[in-house]
């Protein structure tokens, strides 16, 4: 049975890191062929979330091996210096006030089907209400496999837009 636990990190020692990793280069659609690639790509998706807001990071542990995590930024708004990284980031910067938080997660795929995503996006949303923020968002594209896993979470605001040559996908979640 796993655990839902904070992320801990202490001076520059980051518990679980490589962890992490090896799950966003599992789940990753990017083809990343050498090692300089990978931990390029795994810094330019993941360094925001683990350097800005560590505190805001989620594991899906059992026997201190994780099988999930999730990066939260608890405001986009304050977060539009990542348009800098994600040419895509104000595409749906007109939404940051209704779902201010967004959401980096992945599963190991030997471990997805269990339930993980959804407590860890459960305990975030807890933890979020408790800062009285009153949504939470996700971009991914409309012909993802995981639109249905977020509809299915309550992820119902739903907006398209174009960015260079497809579609993204913006899928808000109002929190009480």
């Amino acid at each position: 049975m796993f655990e839902i636990k904070k992320y801990l990190h202490s001076g520059s020692k980051i518990q679980h890191l490589s962890q992490i990793k090896g799950i966003f280069l599992e789940s990753t659609e990017l083809i990343l062929s050498t090692e300089e690639e990978k931990n390029e790509a795994f810094k330019k998706w993941t360094e925001y979330y683990i350097e800005s807001h560590p505190e805001w990071i989620y594991l899906a542990l059992e026997n201190n091996i994780v099988k999930a995590y999730i990066l939260v930024c608890p405001d986009s708004e304050k977060a539009l210096n990542l348009k800098k990284v994600f040419r895509s980031y104000e595409l749906f910067s007109d939404q940051f006030s209704d779902y201010p938080a967004h959401i980096h997660i992945n599963a190991s795929a030997k471990f997805r089907g269990q339930g993980l995503g959804r407590k860890l996006i459960e305990e975030v949303c807890t933890e979020l209400e408790k800062e009285h923020k009153n949504g939470i968002h996700i971009v991914t594209r409309p012909d993802s496999d995981n639109v249905q896993f977020y509809q299915k979470l309550g992820f119902s605001h739903q907006v398209q837009r174009s960015f260079d040559d497809f579609r993204l996908l913006f899928m808000g979640k109002t929190l009480t």
